[in-house]
């Protein structure tokens, strides 16, 4: 059975900050001043009893690891994760349920709300990004126009057409979420 403690969390900055060659000195370092080398020494150590949400951010992002990475046992997927004293979960569960891919946990209109404004911004981001993929491949190909046929450019703007209409559809689903404000294209 796996616990999301201390302990475990400064295992996991341990073996990742091994794994990147890096002293606890440079560690601290990179963590822009928010973590210590002495802190993390504690967490590491198991003497230092509870990290700060920023401290864990901050050392996942000078790691260079996802911060689900630091909490959960990702080379044992099967392991047995305690969330809270009687809930037990498979890692993989936890991390999808973390992440906002599983619908589990989701079932009260907070989990709900959460998960659809989750879904919502992520989609919306991905469809901003092939927008502007399109929108970058017609300015090249204004630059070598001669080199595409008509059915081609045809194609080309019906994609760009098809993914702002998408984009402002969902939008107008995050507006009503009270998302906002988003990048626009």
């Amino acid at each position: 059975m796996a616990e999301i403690d201390t302990r475990s969390i400064g295992i996991r900055i341990a073996h990742y900050r091994r794994m990147n060659g890096v002293s606890t000195d440079d560690l601290a370092d990179a963590t822009s001043g928010a973590v210590s080398r002495a802190v993390i020494a504690n967490i590491e150590s198991g003497r230092k009893a509870d990290v700060s949400v920023v401290q864990l951010l901050a050392l996942a992002a000078a790691l260079g690891v996802p911060p689900v990475a630091l909490l959960l046992p990702l080379e044992e997927p099967e392991a047995l994760v305690t969330v809270r004293p009687n809930d037990d979960r498979r890692a993989i569960d936890t991390l999808d349920w973390i992440s906002g891919t599983s619908s589990e946990g989701h079932q009260t209109p907070a989990g709900k709300n959460a998960r659809a404004i989750l879904m919502g911004v992520r989609g919306y981001y991905r469809s901003l990004q092939q927008l502007r993929k399109a929108q970058s491949r017609s300015r090249a190909w204004d630059d070598e126009s001669a080199a595409h046929s008509d059915a081609e450019w045809n194609a080309l703007a019906r994609d760009v057409m098809s993914w702002s209409e998408d984009l402002e559809g969902k939008r107008e689903f995050l507006e009503t979420l009270g998302v906002g404000p988003l990048e626009a294209e």
